[in-house]
Parts: C-alpha cells; sequence; structure tokens
C-alpha cells in the first residue's frame, strides 16, 4: 500500500492514527513497511488516503505547521468530511 499521500500532506503519524483507527505505532510499523493494515481496515485506509489525495490535489493540504494540535485535527475532520465519496 503507497502511504505517500499521508507523507506529501505531512501528517504526523498520530493523527494519521486518529484518522483510520490505529495507535501511532501501528501506523509506524506500516510507514517503515513492517506490516501492512490489516484486511479488515484496509478499505477504510485506502479510502481515507483517496480523501487525502484529493485535498493534496485541491491544495487543501498540507496544514500550515504554525496551527495547534486542536486546529489542526479540526482541519484534518473538515478535510475528510468535505472530501467524503
Amino acid at each position: 500500500m503507497d502511504f505517500s499521500p499521508f507523507i506529501r500532506a505531512e501528517l504526523l503519524q498520530r493523527e494519521v492514527g486518529v484518522l483510520v483507527g490505529v495507535c501511532r505505532a501501528t501506523v509506524n510499523r506500516w510507514f517503515v513497511g513492517t506490516t501492512n493494515p490489516h484486511h479488515l481496515i484496509s478499505n477504510h485506509v485506502l479510502e481515507v488516503l483517496g480523501r487525502i489525495e484529493a485535498a493534496l490535489d485541491e491544495g487543501y493540504l498540507p496544514l500550515s505547521p504554525d496551527l495547534s494540535k486542536s486546529e489542526r485535527e479540526f482541519r484534518l475532520s473538515k478535510v475528510l468530511f468535505e472530501y467524503d465519496e
């Protein structure tokens, strides 16, 4: 699975974990290639990747690094909602 949209969007591993419903350590294992998403959540991960890709294409991501944690979370949830397939 290609996780480059998460990286291009400059998302923190913690943020990716929140978006797909896993812990940061799991995301880290995906990014370094130790494991892949479990088959029960792989479709959800692909859906989130697609939304992030669309937001990147439209220029809504990456977010400014100057945003607070709560503001980043709010804007990420807004992006996911707006790009709901």
